[in-house]
This record gives C-alpha cells, sequence and structure tokens, in this order.
C-alpha cells in the first residue's frame, strides 16, 4: 500500500514583499543563474503541484522554482503529469517546465522542455533524483502543472512485457512490425523485414492548394490551405515539446526528407538524437488529426562527410547546403502524408514557372507563423540575383526566388523548407531554401524589398539523392 504525500512548501518572503513558496525566486532579482532547489525526499507516492495550482490561480510572474525530487540510494523517480497549463510560445523561451536528470558526476542533464497543455508520458530519472524547474516571464500567466511522483527500482517505463517506444509510450510486442503506427513515432515499425514498396506517384497533393500569387507571403499573409502541401515536413528539436521548431524540409520517399545542411550546425543539433521530424501537421503549436512522427536514423550531409567529423566541427559548404534525413521508420502515405517529387538530372526552370515556398517561420509581427504559410515565388535570373544577392550567389548550385515586394518571402525556421514548381502537372522539388535573410541569425532581416531569397538547387544533386538512399536504405 501507498503512503500518499503532498508537498506543501513553506513560505519565503521575497524583496518586493511577495509571498513565493520555497525554491522559488523572483528573477528579476537573481543575480545568478543558480537556484537554490526544494529538496523533497520521495519516499512513496505524493504530488507537486506548481504556485497557485491548488487555489485554482495562475503561477506567479517573473520566477523560477526549483524542485529537486530524490529517492533513496539504489532507486529512482518516476513522474507522471496529471495537469499541465503553460504558456505556450516558440521553443517554450518565454514560460516552460523542464526536467532535468543526473549524471554519475551530478551535473544535470535536460530531459525536455515543456510548455502548453498536451500532456507527455511518464518520465523514470536514470539517477536517483530528478530536478523539476518552473521558469516564467513577466506576462500570460496560465494555470501551470500537477505531477504525481512515486520512487521505483527500475528505470522502465513499461511493465514487464511492453515495449517502450521512443516516447515513452508502451505497446505489446504482438503488435510490433504489424504496419501500423501503434507508438505513435514509429519505434513499433523500425528494422522490419517486410519490403517497403514505394509508390511511384508523387507531387500530387489530394487537396489541391489555392495557387494564385497573391494569396500568401511567409512574412505575413494567410494560411496554406490544410494538407495541400503533404509533403511538408516539420524538424524540431526533440528536446522541446510539444514544439520545437527549428527548419523545413520535404518528404520525397517514404522514409527520407530533404532539408537544408545549416539546419544541423548547432552542436545540440548535429546528432540523429536531437531530432523529432513531424510530417501531415498543420498547427505549429497543435497535433493535428493525421499528423505523423518520426524520430531520426541518420543525418548525411552533402556530399555524405562522415558523421563523427560533421558532429565535431560543423563545416559544410554553402554551395551544397543541402542534406538528407533517414526517418526511423516509413510513414503511412495518407491523404495529408506524401512525397514530392524530384526534378530529373540538371532540369532545367523556366522563369514564369508556377513556384511556392512553404514553412512555419518567424512573421515578423505580419501574421501568425503559428500554421503552414505559402509564398509565391518567382524564379528570378541569374544575373539579378548575383547583383541582388551578392558574390555568394552561385548560379550553378543556387536558384534565388521571390517576389520583388517589401515583406514577402521566407525567414527564419523556414530554412530547409521546399521550394515547389508545377511541371507537367506535378510538383517538384526545385529548392532548398537556405539564405533566407540579409544577415545571420535573429538580428538578420527578413522579406526585404528586392532581396529574393536563396535556394539550393536541388536538380544538379538528383544524383547525388539517389546515391545516398539507396546506399543507406
Amino acid at each position: 500500500m501507498w503512503i500518499f504525500f503532498v508537498a506543501f512548501l513553506s513560505l519565503a518572503r521575497t524583496s518586493l514583499g511577495e509571498e513565493l513558496p520555497e525554491g522559488c525566486v523572483d528573477v528579476r532579482k537573481l543575480s545568478t543563474q543558480y537556484v537554490k532547489p526544494k529538496v523533497i525526499q520521495v519516499t512513496g507516492r505524493g504530488i507537486l503541484y506548481s504556485p497557485g495550482f491548488e487555489k485554482n490561480e495562475s503561477y506567479p510572474d517573473s520566477v523560477q522554482c526549483s524542485y529537486q525530487l530524490q529517492a533513496a540510494v539504489g532507486m529512482h523517480v518516476r513522474l507522471k503529469f496529471n495537469a499541465l497549463d503553460i504558456d505556450i510560445t516558440e521553443s517554450c523561451e518565454s514560460d516552460s517546465v523542464s526536467i532535468h536528470d543526473f549524471d554519475s558526476q551530478g551535473r544535470g542533464i535536460l530531459q525536455v522542455m515543456l510548455c502548453g497543455k498536451q500532456l507527455p508520458y511518464d518520465y523514470v530519472s536514470k539517477s536517483r533524483a530528478f530536478q523539476v524547474v518552473l521558469k516564467t516571464d513577466d506576462f500570460a500567466a496560465r494555470r501551470g502543472f500537477n505531477i504525481t511522483y512515486w520512487p521505483q527500482d527500475t528505470t522502465d517505463v513499461c511493465s514487464v512485457g511492453l515495449k517502450q517506444c521512443r516516447n515513452r509510450n508502451c505497446v505489446e510486442y504482438t503488435k510490433l512490425c504489424d504496419g501500423n503506427d501503434d507508438c505513435g513515432d514509429g519505434t513499433d515499425e523500425e528494422k522490419c523485414s517486410r519490403l517497403i514498396v514505394d509508390t511511384t506517384e508523387c507531387g500530387k497533393p489530394d487537396i489541391e492548394p489555392i495557387t494564385y500569387a497573391d494569396y500568401d507571403r511567409i512574412v505575413g499573409g494567410k494560411e496554406a490551405l490544410q494538407g495541400s502541401w503533404p509533403w511538408m515536413a516539420d524538424l524540431q528539436m526533440k528536446l522541446v515539446e510539444p514544439n520545437g521548431h527549428i527548419c523545413g524540409g520535404a518528404l520525397i520517399n517514404a522514409q527520407w526528407v530533404l532539408t537544408a545542411a545549416h539546419c544541423f550546425g548547432d552542436p545540440v543539433l548535429r546528432r540523429p538524437d536531437g531530432w523529432r521530424i513531424h510530417l501531415g501537421n498543420h498547427h505549429k503549436f497543435e497535433r493535428d488529426e493525421y499528423e505523423q512522427i518520426r524520430s531520426v536514423e541518420r543525418i548525411v550531409i552533402h556530399d555524405d562527410i562522415p558523421s563523427f567529423i560533421f558532429e565535431k566541427n560543423g563545416e559544410f559548404e554553402m554551395d551544397h547546403d543541402m542534406a538528407l534525413i533517414k526517418l526511423n521508420a516509413p510513414v503511412k502515405f495518407t491523404k495529408y502524408v506524401k512525397p514530392v517529387c524530384l526534378p530529373g538530372l540538371y532540369e532545367e526552370l523556366s522563369i514564369i514557372s508556377n513556384c511556392y515556398a512553404t514553412g512555419w517561420g518567424a512573421t515578423r509581427g505580419t501574421g501568425g507563423s503559428h500554421l503552414l504559410k505559402q509564398a509565391y515565388h518567382p524564379i528570378q535570373q541569374g544575373i539579378l540575383c548575383s547583383r541582388l544577392v551578392g558574390s555568394n550567389f552561385n548560379p550553378k548550385t543556387m536558384i534565388c526566388a521571390g517576389s520583388m515586394a517589401p515583406s514577402n518571402g521566407v525567414c527564419h525556421g523556414d530554412s530547409g523548407g521546399p521550394l515547389v514548381c508545377e511541371i507537367d502537372n506535378e510538383w517538384k522539388i526545385v529548392g532548398v531554401a537556405s539564405y533566407v535573410t540579409d544577415g545571420t541569425g535573429d538580428i538578420g532581416l527578413c522579406g526585404l524589398k528586392a532581396r529574393p531569397s536563396v535556394f539550393n538547387k536541388v536538380a544538379v544533386k538528383t544524383g547525388w539523392i539517389r546515391r545516398m538512399i539507396n546506399r543507406y536504405t
């Protein structure tokens, strides 16, 4: 029989005269990043509430609350979220609740950063303790969290006889390799012996996109029609839930996504286990009914740079800003998930081609980027591109496209996304978003007048793409 505890936290008074629970501090008064945690001994089942939750109040603004849940030596801590309501923002950059495990040296290791309302599957610590940290800013407070915790003597999330998925869901072993994604992330369909039959049809969405030129701009404007770009891939940082959007990509067959090499430049993003790939989604912060989620088995940086070298230095050539992602398991083609066509090797484009870019990137205050957006992107002549973009533009390996109108074009978060053109009644991916701003990083300016976006040219790498898929499939 479990003895049940509730974590009632003694109150400390801040310098502002406000009462905060022990373990919480006003971040406006912090002189260091370290906050001494409230230590809770986990000897039985108990509940951890965020400040104000039990009184049906919002959590306080501008605080950091740290709780260390510690089990006996040889034991582990299990967390089950009963309720979660944290203000949702891009990469949980405003308010968040994070969970940290500990390595053998006692150093904290981030397991996940959460915001929104989506309840995660249970977590079990590898060490004897978990640290739970709530961080809030100075506006838009929500209810917070309600977490049940208890000790257990194994690190297993699942009961005996069940398969643990990558997302910590649990499924019966009889469901492995049955053709259905029972895990919700493809774990149960990995490395199955059945033959994957690749459809010959591509670039033909069941839901026709709205394709008149002034319909939309990614940097502001209206959303794309849901399901009309079924190859669109959403590349997310795995440590952030529900959305750690980093880049876009395009599904080119059941198990491969094409994107940009520079999406993997950050050291924490160079390994396959740092990523989560979403397909069939339309909303950035909500799970869509037809969404399929996968992990990453392999990242191939052009021209097949060995992974141990790239993980060390992150170097690649911008002339060849292209990468392939092998998913951990094939996706199922549906009305909302279908591949785009590759162009023929060295296939040339007409400047009158009907071309679009899509993505969830920043909108710079001109509209919500939480919805998939589309932008008409006419192909620009190479001479014009060289003059407008500069000496870094290489017409042999790059395409520049986009309207010369202001506030029109791809932006931060659209990197790696596809430029597709309708050719002979099929949509083909002709470019991968590479240079998307005038400048670098968050200080870059998006959608400048007379500044087209630059895409890496797919037609000159079609042969490489096919070779890599054959090599690693």
